[in-house]
């Protein structure tokens, strides 16, 4: 890289042009001199300083080079001096002039360079032509000026040092604010929302383009942001609330927000939510408005209060799905059609790993049967399952990728797949659908869908943990019936249907004969083998809607819905009959006389089965009902 020289082109002929007439000066003031041969060497020096100044290219030659031109100029000096009178002349301060010339623009080499050049043009004349003319006292002379211009050398080089310093720091700082004020201006240009900047009496310092765009105006600037923006009646309000934020000491309070009306170019008003910030700075303070345009969110437009509301109706989902009552895959998709502003909305989910996908849940009149199955690989939510991705279709009518017949059946011009995924492994479909087709599915819809599918994952991997603790917590561990808990839940919700419908509602007390004896000869293990062979085929002979459940130890008890008496009797014979192996069953079964407690109901089941166990085992016994008893003999 070229070096940087005292005589660089730029702006050199404004720097030489003081000492150039400075010399040319000195060459007219001496022509008069009687020695004519001094005065052309002199005015021949000095116009040689000014070609060499001008002319060389000195930044391509080494840096002790600039140092020539002084000293020709000093040359030049000491000549037009002689041609003068010697120290009668006048002309000793232009000795000073390449002196001042290398301590503004030279380096401190070349200006002690240049010292050495003045000592020289004082001290030869002295020692060559000597007295009268250059007389002993002008050695005074020359260690004055020397000393002169030692002084006014590093003096000015120092403070030229300290005024480049200045100016390199106050560039440098420029530069920073100028790139900052760049950065600034291209991320307000880029924000989305209104930035309008004003100073404590509301005339308007900047505006970006987003601004420009919500008022519909490109005037902004200079003018009062009250009397240009705000309506009326808002004015007094915005101004005590700006006013605050001006006045105030405590930077917690230096911010605000509004929710207010602004006037747009045309004249109408643009309701808008503000956030007011203030700064300072050396130039005073400033108030920087952001306004958001509430009217004009679009879909593809989050605002904060859309994510809060959005948030709310996940938490409201998660609550929904607390209770026992509430499907969670239901009320997902009734969420999600809120969300969506959807028609109806159905959940598909994979009934095994590899098996079809059927509707789980559903929300609105959709006209889908609930036992209907998707091929996992033919179908559009099958596709979305495997790849985790989600699909729109503006228009299912026209789209080649979906069965027309189905898309018939549905009834819905467009619809929208989301996955729900657990660990990237998708666990079921959200379909949403909308009877007229659309261009476009809206951004905010998309990404809150995406948000909700998130959410949904979880509510569904919750709502199955507890149901799987449920049915773990209603369940007998060793034999996989109803344990006590569930039937103490069951029993009261059958005796209540009974009551409802007038039908009649039976049970049956089993008890394993001589259990204890088979334990004992076989062992504990063998007995838990035969308990869960005995519950695996009794489960299989009741009907559909019984409710059978190890009551405790070998007992077992079974709720028979809509069974008479005799009904009851062959349910427990049937039991009976697939007892395995050798084993063999004792029943008491109970039908409700419709008034009786439950208890009393449990206890006359239970009487029944220690009468059939008295009766020699093997064998079922009904208990009458109480309407049905003989009076026993008066004691």
């Amino acid at each position: 890289m070229p070096r940087t020289s005292a005589f660089d082109r730029e702006g050199l002929a404004g720097r030489v042009a003081p000492f150039a007439l400075a010399g040319a000066v000195a060459v007219m003031l001496a022509a008069d001199a009687p020695d004519r041969t001094w005065l052309t060497v002199g005015a021949v020096l000095t116009a040689t300083t000014i070609l060499l100044a001008l002319l060389v290219p000195w930044r391509r030659l080494p840096p002790w080079s600039d140092v020539i031109p002084p000293l020709v100029y000093l040359a030049a000096v000491a000549a037009l001096r002689h041609a003068g009178g010697g120290p009668t002349s006048g002309y000793a301060p232009l000795f000073l002039v390449p002196i001042l010339w290398l301590a503004l623009h030279g380096t401190r080499a070349q200006l002690l360079l240049a010292l050495v050049g003045l000592g020289l043009a004082l001290l030869v004349p002295i020692v060559l032509v000597g007295a009268p003319l250059y007389p002993f006292t002008e050695w005074r002379r020359l260690v004055f000026l020397i000393a002169i211009g030692a002084t006014l050398g590093i003096i000015v080089q120092q403070l030229v040092q300290e005024a480049r310093a200045q100016t390199e720091r106050a560039v440098a700082r420029g530069s920073a604010l100028a790139e900052q004020r760049d950065a600034t201006k291209a991320i307000l240009d880029a924000a989305s929302d209104a930035v309008v900047s004003f100073d404590r009496s509301g005339i308007v310092l900047s505006a970006n383009s987003a601004a420009d765009a919500l008022f519909g105006r490109t005037d902004l600037i200079g003018k009062d942001v009250f009397d240009t923006l705000v309506p009326d009646w808002e004015i007094e309000r915005l101004r005590n609330g700006f006013g605050r934020v001006l006045l105030t000491d405590t930077p917690s309070q230096r911010e605000a927000r509004f929710v207010a009306e602004l006037r747009h170019a045309d004249g109408r008003l643009v309701p808008v939510e503000i956030a007011v910030a203030r700064t300072e700075s050396p130039t005073g303070v400033r108030i920087h408005a952001f306004v958001r345009d509430d009217s004009a969110r679009s879909a593809e437009e989050q605002g904060a209060q859309d994510h809060l509301r959005d948030l709310e109706r996940l938490l409201a989902v998660s609550r929904e799905i607390g209770g026992p009552e509430v499907d969670a895959r239901t009320a997902i998709c009734a969420a999600a059609r809120d969300l969506s502003d959807a028609d109806f909305v159905l959940y598909y989910a994979p009934i095994s790993d590899a098996g079809p996908l059927i509707v789980a849940g559903s929300s609105g009149d959709s006209g889908v049967s609930s036992d209907v199955e998707l091929d996992r690989e033919q179908s559009m939510a099958g596709q979305v399952l495997r790849t985790t991705r989600p699909s729109f279709s503006g228009d299912l009518a026209a789209d080649p990728r979906l069965d027309q017949g189905a898309v018939r059946r549905i009834g819905a011009g467009a619809a929208y797949w989301q996955p729900v995924v657990i660990d990237d492994q998708g666990i079921g479909v959200l379909v949403a659908y909308w009877r007229r087709p659309f261009a476009a599915m809206p951004g905010r819809t998309v990404a809150l869908l995406g948000l909700f599918a998130v959410q949904a994952s979880t509510v569904i991997e919750r709502a199955d943990l507890l149901a799987r603790l449920e049915s773990v917590a209603r369940t007998d561990a060793l034999t996989g019936l109803a344990n006590r808990r569930a039937l103490d839940e069951a029993l009261p919700v059958a005796l209540a249907g009974a009551r409802r419908t007038g039908q009649p509602l039976s049970i049956a007390m089993l008890d394993l004969d001589h259990f204890k004896r088979y334990n004992d000869e076989l062992g504990h293990q063998a007995g838990d083998d035969l308990l869960q062979r005995i519950a695996a085929v009794w489960k299989q002979a009741v009907r559909p809607g019984d409710v059978l459940a190890r009551y405790g130890g070998e007992e077992f008890l079974a709720t028979l819905p809509s069974c008479d008496p005799h009904g009851a009797v062959v349910v427990a014979d049937r039991l009976r009959a697939v007892v395995p192996g050798s084993q063999t069953a004792s029943v008491g079964t109970a039908t409700w006389d419709g008034v009786e407690a439950l208890e009393a109901l449990i206890a006359r089941a239970d009487a029944a089965l220690y009468q059939a166990k008295a009766a020699g085992r093997d064998r079922t016994v009904a208990s009458p009902r109480p309407a049905d008893r003989q009076p026993g003999p008066v004691q």
